[in-house]
């Protein structure tokens, strides 16, 4: 637990680190090389702790954290941010057990409904499922786009969590549903 605090704390410097140095880079250097001067974008970035348990079954899910990020760069105009899930997934049979937390679906208070970002999620170090051997615990980070939705304007969140699967893909359990508010202040 003390290790993905760790990570998570980690994962937000680099956050912070990268919004800085995209907020703070100076216009004359960017003229001096050709480009136009970075239009004034206003960075956000907020991360609520939860400690909220998934039992499912042979799988348990501890959702360690959501992150709300505002989109900082203007290579991405249509994309309005990202909001990050911190999750610790364990197997806790003695059967290994398919399992993605990439498939999580996430819908928001505005009614936009989020699926991961596969390579976001890889790069950031992600918890990308596959097998779950037994006695495993896994931790890292989904991320899913907001492409219509602004963090701020989100006060909700509904998290769809698909069943695990036996190694026949045979479903072990039900999908779970859960509701997180998003404290803003």
């Amino acid at each position: 637990m003390k290790r993905f605090r760790i990570v998570n704390l980690a994962l937000m410097t680099i956050i912070t680190a990268a919004t800085l140095t995209l907020t703070s880079c100076s216009a004359t250097s960017m003229v001096e090389k050709g480009q136009e001067p970075p239009t004034n974008i206003p960075s956000y970035s907020k991360t609520q702790q939860l400690d909220t348990i998934v039992n499912l079954g042979s799988i348990k899910i501890r959702i360690d954290s959501v992150s709300m990020i505002k989109n900082t760069t203007e290579s991405q105009p249509d994309l309005q941010g990202h909001l990050a899930l911190g999750l610790e997934v364990g197997n806790i049979s003695s059967e290994s057990v398919r399992f993605y937390p990439e498939q999580i679906v996430v819908t928001t208070n505005t009614g936009e409904q989020l699926l991961a970002d596969m390579p976001e999620s890889a790069d950031l170090g992600g918890l990308l499922g596959g097998v779950f051997p037994p006695k495993r615990i896994l931790q890292g980070y989904v991320m899913f786009p907001l492409q219509k939705s602004s963090p701020t304007d989100i006060s909700e969140i509904t998290i769809l969590i698909k069943a695990p699967q036996n190694e026949k893909d045979q479903p072990l359990g039900d999908d779970h549903r859960l509701v997180i508010p998003i404290q803003q202040s």
